[in-house]
């Protein structure tokens, strides 16, 4: 497998405290190529809500892929599932089912936004993590 993205390649580093989460969607040949940056301290967030046991993806979902073959791509076990959770608005999301398809039909008027790429271990070096 080739890499999706050049290793080399850096994310803006977050200064100050201004930017606690920086997201960049590409499209790539295989697919959406999300690339997810946060402050250390969202991730040890997320580390806490579990055992802080790093898993494979594949054992979560097969719709997500490693883009670079040098770092396998694992997320933090989260411990209970906090299940789907609404917003003042009316809109759904979850933070739960890695490796699936970002938008989940509920019913057919309503999906929920998966945010389980907030997920992945290793978002909070220079690089971020994709």
């Amino acid at each position: 497998m080739e890499d999706l993205i050049n290793p080399e390649e850096e994310i803006e580093v977050i200064k100050g405290g201004e930017r606690i989460v920086d997201v960049s969607l590409r499209r790539s040949i295989k697919g959406l190529l999300v690339v997810v940056k946060t402050h250390p301290a969202i991730e040890e967030l997320l580390k806490s809500w579990g055992t802080g046991e790093q898993q494979d993806i594949i054992n979560h979902g097969r719709e997500w892929l490693q883009v670079r073959k040098s770092l396998p791509l694992r997320v933090w076990q989260l411990g209970r599932d906090p299940g789907l959770i609404s917003v003042e608005n009316g809109d759904y999301f979850r933070i739960t089912h890695c490796g699936r398809v970002l938008l989940e039909a509920l019913d057919r008027s309503h999906e929920a936004v998966r945010l389980s790429w907030m997920v992945p271990t290793g978002r909070s070096n220079r690089r971020g993590r994709s």
